[in-house]
């Protein structure tokens, strides 16, 4: 077996895991889940063949485990085969995962953690993988430091929202996916931060798409339930193009379809938008190919990054950052609780344009 290494990424395992290197114990944490599965996953299909899997790998579910049962299944010996596998799913659930008891030994009771014990000397025929979601263990407790010491011990973070079109871009690369610059944007916008929910789409995008074609901003907006004329991206433009008439349209839009639009999102998704503008005015550079190098965009996005940045001086842009946070707290209900959204909606534009 390879040398344990502290902070492995996933491409190492996933690398390790092509190779046929398995490691006794995997303990995969965090609060993305899309990662944990990823690995458990690779786990799952590469360890065993097809048919040594019904007698050498067995899943289990933390909520329906102590540690006792666990360690039982990982001092069982492969039936004809080099391995066994076992995973267990939501291992966060299991009950007495931290619990220390009183164990027999040559100089009386002492209290032990079972789980730390069969770390520290696993069974080398056998690969444990624990899928310890949504949390993380205490760092300061004995059981992470022994995962630490001994074990795989992987966490998966969150990533940040402006990580999320590099990570959709790189995901393509990966799997052979063509995808139009101007719709990475959009998918990352109106999805979020759940990479699990982002590779559903992306995967529903390719059904029965030739492998060769390349998604467009449209296919992404049609397939997600997107209005063509009425989203974030048509109101952030129209308010720094200061098309008071089009912004007044697309606001009431949002106000009557609050459920596909929520305010919260539509006010962050404006603060980053004027927040690069603001970048953009203060680097003296307004061209096209300076704002692509410096913002994940279209050219025509570019250009009216480039007529905002012209248009609004620099104390009205940061005027315009002020109103966004205001009203994000007025549409909280924080001392303006009785105003519908279309009203504030509308407020709001009349403060950014004018």
């Amino acid at each position: 077996m390879a040398t344990k290494k502290k902070g492995y990424t996933h491409t190492e395992l996933l690398a390790e895991m092509s190779k046929g290197l398995f490691r006794p114990v995997y303990f995969l944490e965090g609060t993305e889940p899309y990662y944990i599965d990823l690995l458990a996953s690779a786990i799952e299909e590469k360890a065993l063949p097809p048919e040594e899997r019904s007698f050498n790998q067995t899943v289990l579910y933390g909520a329906d485990l102590d540690l006792g049962r666990l360690i039982n299944e990982c001092k069982r010996f492969p039936m004809m085969a080099q391995r066994q596998v076992v995973i267990v799913r939501e291992a966060q659930e299991i009950r007495d995962l931290e619990k220390y008891q009183d164990v027999p030994t040559e100089k009386g009771k002492q209290s032990r953690n079972l789980l730390e014990d069969y770390v520290k000397k696993p069974l080398e025929s056998t690969v444990l993988v624990l899928c310890y979601k949504h949390k993380k263990l205490d760092g300061r407790k004995g059981l992470a430091k022994v995962m630490e010491a001994h074990a795989v011990y992987f966490r998966s973070e969150p990533l940040r929202d402006y990580q999320i079109p590099a990570w959709i871009s790189a995901y393509c690369k990966e799997h052979g996916i063509r995808m139009a610059d101007d719709a990475i944007p959009v998918l990352a916008e109106y999805l979020g931060t759940d990479l699990a929910k982002i590779q559903n789409e992306l995967q529903k995008l390719m059904i029965g798409r030739h492998e060769q074609a390349v998604i467009s901003r449209e296919d992404v907006m049609a397939n997600i339930g997107i209005s063509r004329d009425y989203n974030t991206f048509e109101f952030q433009d129209a308010l720094a193009m200061r098309q008071v008439l089009r912004a007044n349209q697309i606001a009431r839009y949002f106000a009557e379809h609050p459920k596909e639009n929520p305010i919260p999102v539509i006010l962050s998704s404006l603060y980053t938008y004027f927040a690069k503008i603001i970048q953009i005015q203060a680097s003296g550079d307004l061209t096209t190919p300076g704002i692509l190098s410096r913002f994940r965009t279209t050219p025509k996005g570019a250009e009216v990054m480039a007529r905002a940045a012209r248009a609004y001086s620099p104390a009205k842009l940061r005027k315009v950052i002020g109103y966004l946070r205001e009203y994000d707290l007025k549409f909280k209900g924080v001392d303006y609780p009785s105003v519908s959204e279309l009203e504030l909606l509308q407020e709001l534009v009349f403060k950014v344009v004018h």
